[in-house]
């Protein structure tokens, strides 16, 4: 009998730190205003995934000496890629060890754990949820139900409601998200959470109360954006999904408060409408939100803001600010708004003098198209992935949860369910949420 060759250890090693590093490259390209659906699998997320290939070659020697310790450990990457290499390796128990490494670890762990519970291929997992889910200790059920609810399995109304009666308030956040895949005997439970004050707990109910048909979720939603507290960025962009005119007014009056004003603007794109595209011209000068204003105006105008269109970047400040002058709120790291062009007001504005009439106040646009199912699932396949998530979760309220293609799952994974699954073009798709939700 011949022995099998000596692990390279050196090796196995390298795989996990390269699962670590691209795992963070790939949940940046989820995001990405540059990177679209075909880019991501084809880029980060091929190479991630051939680097979990590397770590399961080595078999069942790497769970004790890698995969567990970097679980465990506190690095949020490392332990995504212990996590997800764990559970996809051979053997039940993988899912049941994974959850009790990661609820004994702390915050850290239990995100990664979740992350990779929500995206693992293993034969037998859906099942193995299931059983976590009905767990006694809140660390393990709350990532088994956001797990659940990810990969869009039922679960029974008595697990939602044994888990909405714990007081960590990221259980009953995790439960309410998996509500919208129980049906209408989930609806009183949602409707219990929609003006929590815990703005987690809130946004589940709110969401999963829109995918369940849920009036008094709109209306909540309406009540939260009018409040303009801080916190309301999910209320203002559902209210945009909705495409009633009023409800651009509440949104657009957000914009008057600062600290709303990016998460006002950003929902404006998803509205479609001439008035908002109007709104964002007002803030094509503001340093801080001209990016967001533009990328706006682009959502649902069409126009490309490149060549004379995008304004110079700004040069690297060489000087040091005093500190009586430094901007003590601002994002010391970039976010993905940074990638975002800078668009030139005047000639944006010029242009839209010109292109003003052609849209109709009345219509929705997306894109500069009249919005319907067909122009969605066209973004949806070929636009920014940075927007994805909304237009995907507008098609999934619109649907009842018929269409719901998960915008943060792999990116293979999106482009299988989008060739397999096409919404018919039908009126009621393209109504305003004030007359498609009855419930």
């Amino acid at each position: 009998m011949v022995a099998p060759p000596p692990v390279l250890w050196d090796i196995v090693e390298e795989h996990l730190d390269e699962v670590a590093f691209l795992s963070g490259q790939w949940e940046t390209a989820l995001s990405s205003p540059r990177q679209t659906l075909a880019s991501v699998a084809a880029g980060p997320e091929e190479r991630l995934l051939a680097h979990v290939d590397g770590l399961l070659a080595a078999g069942a020697a790497a769970r004790e000496r890698l995969l567990e310790p970097a679980l465990a450990g506190g690095d949020g990457e490392k332990a995504f890629a212990g996590a997800l290499a764990l559970l996809e390796s051979p053997g039940r128990e993988q899912v049941d060890r994974a959850s009790e490494l990661a609820s004994a670890a702390g915050p850290e762990a239990s995100a990664a754990l979740t992350r990779a519970l929500g995206l693992a291929h293993r034969p037998g997992i859906d099942r193995d949820l299931l059983t976590l889910a009905g767990a006694a200790d809140p660390k393990r059920v709350g990532p088994a139900l956001d797990a659940l609810a990810f990969r869009r399995l039922p679960v029974p109304a008595e697990v939602l409601l044994r888990a909405g009666s714990m007081q960590a308030p990221e259980v009953v956040a995790a439960a309410l998200r998996a509500a919208r895949l129980a049906g209408p005997k989930a609806s009183p439970f949602v409707e219990r959470a929609l003006r929590s004050p815990v703005a987690a707990v809130r946004d589940a109910a709110l969401e999963s109360g829109l995918v369940l048909g849920l009036r008094s979720a709109w209306v909540a939603c309406q009540q939260a954006a009018e409040a303009r507290e801080p916190g309301s960025g999910f209320p203002l962009l559902a209210l945009a999904l909705g495409g009633e005119p009023s409800d651009v007014e509440r949104i657009t009056a957000a914009l008057a408060v600062e600290a709303l004003r990016p998460a006002a603007l950003f929902a404006l794109g998803f509205t479609g409408r001439a008035a908002a595209a109007e709104a964002c011209l007002a803030h094509l000068r503001d340093a801080k939100v001209a990016r967001l204003a533009g990328e706006a105006f682009s959502a649902i105008t069409g126009l490309v803001i490149q060549g004379e269109l995008q304004a110079p970047e700004p040069a690297p400040r060489e000087e040091p600010i005093p500190l009586e002058l430094e901007d003590l709120g601002a994002d010391l790291v970039p976010g993905h708004e940074a990638a975002l062009p800078l668009p030139a007001a005047d000639a944006v504005e010029a242009w839209w003098k010109k292109a003003r009439t052609k849209l109709d106040a009345r219509a929705r646009y997306l894109g500069g198209k009249p919005y319907d199912a067909e122009t969605a699932q066209d973004a949806l396949a070929q636009g920014p992935m940075r927007r994805r998530h909304a237009l995907g979760l507008d098609l999934a309220i619109r649907t009842r949860g018929e269409y719901a293609v998960q915008a943060r799952g792999w990116a293979a994974d999106q482009l299988r369910f989008q060739s397999e699954h096409r919404v018919a073009p039908r009126p009621e798709l393209a109504l305003p949420f004030g007359k498609l939700l009855r419930g």
